[in-house]
């Protein structure tokens, strides 16, 4: 995949989380007590036996993300 904004060749991968499924807030929505993120969106993947992950793509070059939801 080639970045949107440079045009360079991306690298696939992960983004890993720790413990908790990924979320997504919008611009202006806050954390719940400074730590939850109850409104917001999963995104990527999590199971009992796992940790919560997304895929997507990274560009080196200007250091972006593009991030699969599921």
């Amino acid at each position: 995949m080639n970045c949107p904004w440079c045009g360079r060749a991306m690298t696939p991968g992960r983004l890993y989380g720790d413990r908790y499924p990924l979320k997504w807030l919008n611009e202006g929505q806050k954390l719940v007590l400074g730590a939850f993120a109850f409104n917001g969106v999963s995104v990527g993947r999590q199971s009992l036996l796992s940790r919560p992950y997304a895929t997507g793509h990274r560009c080196a070059s200007c250091k972006k993300l593009v991030i699969d939801e599921h």
